[in-house]
């Protein structure tokens, strides 16, 4: 492994890790900054088929109907050869929706596997090929949401990129 595919690797980290953020704080410009602009998506049968830029706006779609969200990535293998790059990303997702006075949570277990390319000098997703690996869902009566769950711009970690100019 050279340098090069080190860098590379952490480049494709960060591409894979902001779809999280661009998620659970449904910002469709960090869910855009993904794809490159003829990226597709591909979640399955029934579920979404289109381009990068539909999937994010179709997921943040229903994200908004969410009280809060967390998504969070564990397992990955990021394998890089010149300017393209192939990734298996595993994804737990916990979405929390409100149904009169329950809270229905729901636990999604996936994997993301990316074709990805550097055009111009930026990595980014040429295609995605989503499985849910499964979902459950759970009536809880009790639950108390953080108030540091704001899923909008105000939220206190947009000020704090924008502060130190690293790049969201």
């Amino acid at each position: 492994m050279t340098l090069d595919d080190v860098i590379a690797q952490q480049e494709i980290q960060n591409v894979l890790l902001r779809y999280f953020r661009a998620m659970d704080r449904v910002d469709n410009e960090i869910g855009y900054s993904i794809f490159h602009e003829d990226g597709v998506g591909d979640y399955g049968p029934g579920i979404f088929t289109g381009s990068g830029h539909d999937l994010i706006d179709w997921l943040n779609e229903y994200n908004r109907t969410l009280v809060t969200s967390h998504h969070q990535m564990s397992n990955y293998t990021i394998e890089v050869n010149g300017d393209h790059a192939a990734s298996e990303t595993y994804v737990n997702a916990t979405l929390i929706r409100q149904e009169g006075d329950d809270f229905i949570v729901r636990s999604v277990y996936g994997r993301y596997l990316d074709a990805l390319s550097k055009r111009d000098g930026r990595w980014a997703i040429d295609s995605r090929f989503y499985r849910r690996d499964f979902v459950y869902e759970q009536i809880v009566a009790d639950i108390t949401i953080g108030e540091s769950s704001a899923r909008l711009p105000d939220d206190r970690s947009y000020a704090l990129f924008a502060e130190s100019t690293i790049a969201q």
